[in-house]
């Protein structure tokens, strides 16, 4: 992993969906949680870690 996709993982970690799930009524599937683990796994398959 590269040190410009550690950069963008840690730059992107304060998004706030309030305005997403306010006008356009957007709902999450998956929780951090779950989702940072299927990343992560993602990641493995693909040879990025």
């Amino acid at each position: 992993m590269s040190r410009e996709m550690v950069t963008g993982f840690i730059s992107n970690l304060n998004i706030d969906t309030s305005k997403a799930i306010r006008e356009l009524g957007y709902e999450p599937k998956v929780g951090l949680e779950e989702g940072l683990r299927t990343t992560l796994k993602w990641y493995k398959k693909n040879g990025y870690l």
